[in-house]
């Protein structure tokens, strides 16, 4: 069985394309090079030339997406936080470690936040999410989006009721993860 500290040569490929190109790329574009797919961007931005591309060639598109989706659900890459509406993709520090890269310097200041308190809060609640999106076989975002958390921790709701209208959550987005949030929250 795969355990987080085991990676597939294909699995360290795309985590190292990521990181090569982190915050500059989304998902799909990815998926397009990891599928070996010549198009205009993939040729204007030189990623035709990415040794990952093609690694999934024979699976196409849908088999990279797929890849990219189970590193995300395992909490190894996610949406970066900063880069507005353009969903790019970035590691997270699960990411990082697993390529034996260090942690990024001064990240609570790329997420906008003022204390290590506050950074730490919100790396436990990724952890939680992507633990309980692993558990309900969903992606992270699903359950709720890196930009509601951050909205989670600035806020600091202590009831069910002021998280789901601290960060915009679904219905039932905030009942599966109110639990885990206020937890982690109220030890603020």
């Amino acid at each position: 069985m795969r355990t987080h500290d085991h990676f597939t040569l294909v699995e360290r490929s795309v985590l190292s394309l990521v990181h090569r190109h982190e915050s500059r790329f989304g998902r799909h574009r990815l998926a397009e090079v990891l599928a070996g797919l010549p198009t205009g961007r993939v040729l204007e931005y030189g990623l035709e030339r990415e040794p990952a591309f093609g690694a999934v060639r024979r699976g196409g598109l849908p088999a990279a997406l797929r890849l990219l989706d189970g590193l995300q659900r395992r909490g190894h890459v996610d949406v970066d936080p900063t880069h507005g509406r353009y969903l790019v993709l970035e590691l997270t520090a699960t990411g990082r470690r697993a390529l034996g890269l260090p942690a990024r310097p001064g990240r609570h200041i790329s997420t906008g936040f003022e204390t290590p308190r506050e950074q730490a809060a919100y790396d436990e609640l990724v952890t939680r999410r992507n633990g309980l999106a692993a558990q309900s076989g969903c992606l992270g975002s699903q359950v709720a989006r890196l930009s509601q958390l951050r909205d989670l921790v600035r806020a600091r709701p202590l009831t069910p009721e002021a998280l789901s209208r601290a960060a915009a959550l679904p219905p039932a987005s905030a009942e599966r993860f109110a639990g885990l949030a206020l937890e982690v929250l109220r030890a603020m």
